[in-house]
């Protein structure tokens, strides 16, 4: 058996330093700068074009909501019929 890592993935730690500098240096911030940054907070070192695509998807995921293929969160509630209040009567 194997011993499984704590440190977490490389891309993802790329994309939560990348995240961090965008934070605190605001979200147009020059590549360059936020590479920098990366490097002297984290050690990873990034060149301006991977700071550009991880911000480029950072934008995509945040853009909006999930697509309808995607289940609801946990903690969502369906509305039970007597939430909804009496249902009319046709007549």
């Amino acid at each position: 058996m194997t011993e499984l890592s704590r440190e977490p993935p490389a891309d993802s730690r790329k994309i939560q330093a990348v995240a961090n500098a965008l934070v605190q240096f605001g979200e147009d911030a020059d590549a360059q700068r936020v590479a920098e940054a990366v490097k002297v907070q984290t050690g990873i070192d990034l060149d301006p074009g991977e700071v550009t695509a991880i911000r480029a998807a950072l934008r995509e995921r945040a853009r909006g909501p999930p697509g309808p293929d995607q289940p609801p969160p946990e903690n969502a509630r369906r509305r039970s019929a007597e939430a909804e209040g009496p249902s009319p009567v046709s007549g």
